[in-house]
């Protein structure tokens, strides 16, 4: 898989779309399912860096502007 750089969100919407855009590419990277299936152990195993910044993401929403 390629590293990818991972620009940080400057809106709530735009925090929601790019989240839900990089678990798609994630999912259909992975279009055979992880052993266990989506969850975020199998994320992190798989693209640790993914993992990452969708966490950080996740921690920033809040203080993001609408």
């Amino acid at each position: 898989m390629n590293t990818r750089i991972y620009a940080m969100p400057k809106s709530k919407r735009g925090a929601w779309r790019q989240y839900n855009a990089e678990i798609r590419r994630y999912q259909r990277d992975f279009a055979g399912g992880g052993m266990f299936g989506w969850d975020w152990p199998t994320l992190n195993a798989n693209r640790p860096e993914l993992y990452a910044h969708l966490r950080h993401v996740n921690a920033i929403y809040r203080t993001l502007p609408d």
